[in-house]
């Protein structure tokens, strides 16, 4: 799935919640120290990953782990 970020917000301990334009809201589930969140307008993917996980790709990062909250 492709969509845009209109909102990221960190949780202070390095979790992202990234809100996308069609109404979904994703939240990592690891720490990435070299991340870089997505500005409103970017483009994210969010993919299958290994296990049955999902993964989200933000201006050409690599995949960080992620679970959908809405």
């Amino acid at each position: 799935m492709i969509a845009h970020a209109t909102a990221a917000t960190d949780n202070g301990i390095g979790h992202w919640l990234v809100t996308l334009d069609n109404g979904q809201s994703w939240k990592m589930t690891e720490s990435v120290p070299s991340f870089a969140p997505p500005r409103p307008g970017d483009e994210v993917r969010i993919r299958k990953g290994a296990l049955g996980g999902y993964l989200m790709d933000v201006n050409h990062q690599a995949g960080v782990r992620v679970d959908r909250v809405e």
